[in-house]
C-alpha cells in the first residue's frame, strides 16, 4: 500500500514540474514575441502590441503567424 501512495505522490510532483516547465516556457516565448512586436516597425504596432498584452500567448501566436512570418527575409 505504500509503494502506491508514494507513486502517486511521486506522479503528482513529476506533473507539477512538467505544468510549471511548459509554463516557464510559454512565459519565455511572450517575452520574446513582445520585444521582436516592440522592436520591430510595421503598421498596427500598437495594436499588436496592446493584444499581447491581453491575450497573452495566443496574440503571440498570431502576431508569429500573420505579422513576423511576413516582414522576415527569405534566405
Amino acid at each position: 500500500m505504500a509503494s502506491i501512495t508514494s507513486t502517486l505522490i511521486g506522479l503528482g510532483t513529476m506533473g507539477a514540474i512538467v505544468l510549471i516547465t511548459i509554463g516557464l516556457l510559454l512565459l519565455v516565448f511572450l517575452i520574446l514575441i513582445l520585444i521582436d512586436a516592440i522592436k520591430r516597425d510595421y503598421k498596427n504596432k500598437t495594436l499588436w502590441i496592446v493584444l499581447i498584452i491581453i491575450f497573452g500567448v495566443i496574440a503571440a501566436f498570431l502576431y508569429l503567424i500573420f505579422v513576423k512570418s511576413k516582414h522576415e527575409i527569405p534566405i
